[in-house]
């Protein structure tokens, strides 16, 4: 259906033009009308949809009804609002927008409901005018960073395909169009106070601005002119601030995920410490010997109650047995959980595990070392003479190689690979922590034990560059735990 400059004196109702009725619309082109009556459209699915600068003078429903298509990679199918004029409420209640969806300069003068829409791509909602009240709750984002950077450069390229150079738009630009987008619906869910679903649009909003900041770096012309203010480093630098945060927990808002980035951070540390012999350095953290410790009550209490259950003939006769019991137990809970969800096993290992993936990953930590290797050989020729040249590059090899290998394990894209080192990780932080609990920063633990002295160098700088790292990480952990507590910060 194709209608352009008209005016329409009664309601415009579509209802029930569904699959399952038989009755989907293809294609509903609309452009430059004007509707007196109420525009309705509920229960329906519409491939394609262009309502570009319509007027609408009345009230208007998109509700409960589908647009574009459930599997559009190549954003083929067309979802045009833009420029649109709604004088009065226009609703969106509950439907699903699998397709682009743009709506960029719609002017909305009085409500504007967006409750429990779903969105499968990145909404352009930039330079839209709100006058009144803008409804964004239970909106639901089903997209990731990946699928929103490869959104603006397909919008990016779309755009630029037949127009000549002076007119064309560069992709920072299209980032900013986005994260204006994002930062509309942020802005409406603060303004009603809820701030746990703001912080979804937020972390997209702070990804379009990473993009920016790339694009404005490797810009060259923005090159030319940043060098003689140093903003180009200072592009640089934000982006991978950005990059940092939004890898280690998306922007504060995944706990589990900055929390399981703090395992695999301890466990590295402790592989690094293990495997360069300083497990003694661990040991002497142990500040259990001290004497208020030993005479404790509460310890003496547990020392009774522990000697009393294994000095018992129940348990001496058939500790065995109940060790086994105990173990058969957990095996068959494991199994049993396996055989139930076996089919979803299948299919996420199927999924997620990528050989080529795996690889390309491996490929880049070597990069990344015989890179640190270059460097370290090229500041050969500046150390001077009368230092020892293998101590110096040492220590600050060890430095940058440990750091350079936590960045790696927090960047990794292969998610059969980073569950296999988080699940490692665990093993390892339980078994180091009932060790020395002081491992979770061996400076704390000099504090408790002034008898501890850092005498070797590297093991110095590789505590000093755990430190720097745990700094960084806890203050995304306790603003994650604070964005996502039920008491007000």
């Amino acid at each position: 259906m194709l209608i352009y400059n008209n005016t329409f004196l009664n309601h415009l109702i579509f209802f029930d033009c569904h699959d399952k009725y038989g009755k989907k619309i293809k294609f509903l082109s609309l452009e430059k009308n004007t509707f007196k009556g109420c525009f309705f459209v509920k229960n329906c699915a519409i491939k394609n949809i262009n309502l570009w600068k319509n007027k609408f003078e009345n009230r208007c429903y998109f509700v409960d009804s589908e647009f574009g298509y459930e599997r559009d990679g190549d954003n083929k199918a067309k979802l045009n609002f833009s420029n649109a004029c709604f004088e009065d409420n226009a609703y969106f209640n509950n439907s699903k927008f699998y397709s682009y969806a743009d709506f960029h300069e719609c002017e909305f003068e009085k409500i504007a409901c967006f409750y429990g829409v779903t969105f499968d791509k990145a909404p352009n909602f930039s330079q839209i005018i709100l006058k009144d009240n803008f409804n964004a709750l239970n909106i639901t984002l089903n997209f990731t960073f990946d699928d929103l950077e490869k959104q603006i450069k397909q919008e990016h390229e779309y755009f630029n395909k037949n127009k000549n150079e002076q007119y064309q738009k560069s992709l920072d630009k299209f980032a900013n169009d986005f994260r204006d987008s994002f930062r509309v619906f942020k802005n409406a869910l603060i303004k009603d106070n809820n701030l746990l679903e703001a912080s979804n649009f937020h972390k997209y909003e702070l990804y379009c601005k990473e993009i920016e900041l790339k694009e404005n770096w490797n810009n060259r012309e923005t090159k030319t002119t940043a060098r003689k203010s140093s903003l180009h480093l200072k592009y640089f630098i934000d982006s991978l601030l950005l990059g940092f945060y939004r890898k280690l927990s998306d922007h504060h808002t995944d706990f589990l995920k900055v929390f399981n980035n703090i395992v695999l951070l301890v466990a590295l540390y402790s592989v690094f410490l293990f495997m360069g012999g300083y497990e003694d350095n661990l040991k002497s953290y142990q500040y259990s010997d001290n004497s208020l410790d030993n005479n404790s009550s509460l310890i003496n209490a547990f020392k009774d109650i522990k000697n009393s259950i294994i000095e018992s003939s129940f348990v001496q006769e058939y500790s065995l047995c109940i060790l086994i019991f105990f173990c058969v137990i957990g095996l068959l809970m494991i199994c049993w959980d396996i055989l139930k969800n076996i089919k979803k096993i299948y299919e996420v290992i199927k999924n997620e595990i990528c050989i080529k993936e795996i690889i390309f990953c491996v490929l880049n930590l070597v990069a990344y070392f015989l890179g640190l290797l270059i460097v370290l050989i090229y500041l050969n020729i500046y150390i001077p003479k009368s230092q020892d040249s293998l101590v110096v590059l040492s220590n600050i090899g060890i430095f940058f190689a440990f750091i350079i290998f936590y960045l790696w394990l927090v960047y990794l894209k292969s998610l059969a690979l980073r569950l296999m080192f988080v699940v490692v990780s665990y093993i390892i932080v339980i078994i180091v922590l009932g060790i020395s609990i002081s491992i979770l920063n061996p400076f704390i633990g000099k504090i408790f034990n002034d008898e501890q002295n850092f005498t070797n160098p590297i093991f110095v700088y590789i505590t000093f560059a755990y430190t720097i790292l745990l700094i960084l990480i806890l203050f995304s952990f306790q603003k994650t735990a604070r964005k996502n507590s039920i008491v007000p910060s």
